[in-house]
């Protein structure tokens, strides 16, 4: 999740919004959001996935020459050893956003 590609790839009129919420007890949540062409779904569902690099001059909707899901699947494996999760989601109409949750408090390891 790079703020960069949000910017590089969303939409020149439409602003990439950063978020970081701590207004809950158990965890904290940061998001990346950008409007501009969707990650197709089939894409989508792959992007965490080890070594997927999608070309996404291959993807219709998407400029050509760009990459997707580079890093994201070392971004998912230092988070899940946090306890933290990353999920990302995309449309048309709303947008693409990245969402990484961490809990507030270390969990006890045993």
């Amino acid at each position: 999740m790079r703020p960069l590609n949000a910017l590089k790839y969303g939409a020149a009129a439409k602003p990439v919004r950063v978020t970081l919420d701590g207004t809950c007890d158990d965890e904290v949540v940061l998001a990346v959001h950008n409007f501009g062409n969707a990650i197709p779904s089939e894409a989508l569902q792959k992007i965490f996935d080890p070594f997927v690099r999608g070309r996404v001059q291959d993807l219709a909707s998407y400029p050509s020459g760009a990459k997707i899901a580079r890093g994201l699947y070392v971004a998912r494996a230092i988070l899940t050893a946090h306890s933290g999760t990353i999920s990302a989601t995309s449309s048309a109409e709303n947008g693409t956003r990245f969402e990484i949750r961490l809990p507030r408090h270390r969990a006890a390891f045993v």
